[in-house]
């Protein structure tokens, strides 16, 4: 397997140096940057792409919560492990399907099994793509339930729901239920879609309009009567991240155009 690269947050020079004295027992993991504080997270996410962030929770400028939130707008595969000395972010990191939330001080041994789960995601991913090669321009999901394997463009999938254990898949042209997790399918799409809620994956391109109801938002999509919902938590996440991917595709059409 390649190398699996990370990048590591923290205001600590201390905290980082422990962190990497721990990894770099294991070869596969190389640290190809480090910031002190949310912007610089940020920065380096956008130079290295890395696979894996550590990320320490209260940082100057951006804390670690709303950099990682932009991170993984920015790229939805990208595995976020918080190392914190507080406790109560806990639900935000779950809210925003954080990998792993490691309390300080690190557990070595702690430490090494989230490693070794977020190397069996990478690599999980990794065997998909090598296994159901695509050609260019044919992105799809490859899911399994029981005896079935599906084969979904990615394209045609409007959101994605919790439905107790299962994940259940809305497409234009049916619904696929399978037995992984929203977690394990999110890695697996591209910057189209982003998690609204614990329990829903949406594709952005897709949305008509958004209400809100009570502490919640309901998402509506085009020709389809199914309903998708945005936690408030995630609402100005996901606003904003549209609002980039509007700009970005904008831009790219005048670029193209001129």
């Amino acid at each position: 397997m390649e190398e699996i690269r990370f990048v590591i947050a923290d205001d600590c020079d201390v905290s980082r140096n422990l962190l990497k004295k721990i990894i770099h027992a294991f070869p596969i993991y190389k640290c190809v940057g480090e910031a002190s504080n949310g912007d610089e997270l940020i920065s380096q996410v956008l130079i290295e792409k890395p696979h894996i962030i550590f990320v320490d929770i209260t940082m100057p400028k951006v804390n670690g919560i709303d950099a990682a939130k932009d991170c993984m707008s920015l790229y939805p595969n990208l595995i976020v492990i918080f190392i914190t000395g507080h406790n109560n972010y806990a639900l935000d990191a779950f809210n925003m399907a954080a990998f792993d939330y490691i309390m300080k001080p690190i557990n070595r041994i702690r430490l090494i099994s989230s490693l070794e789960k977020a190397r069996q995601a990478i690599n999980h991913s990794n065997k998909l793509k090598n296994a159901y090669p695509q050609r260019q321009g044919e992105k799809k999901l490859v899911c399994r339930r029981e005896g079935t394997i599906y084969y979904l463009s990615l394209q045609d999938i409007i959101f994605i729901e919790k439905e107790g254990r299962k994940a259940v898949i809305h497409t234009r042209k049916k619904i696929v239920e399978t037995n992984e997790t929203i977690n394990s399918l999110l890695v697996r799409l591209d910057s189209r879609f982003i998690q609204s809620h614990r329990s829903y994956i949406i594709n952005i391109n897709y949305i008509s309009e958004m209400n809100q109801i009570g502490d919640s938002y309901i998402v509506s999509f085009n020709d389809y009567s199914g309903k998708a919902y945005i936690s408030r938590k995630n609402f100005n996440r996901v606003t904003s991240y549209i609002e980039k991917e509007v700009s970005f595709e904008l831009k790219n059409h005048l670029v193209n155009n001129s």
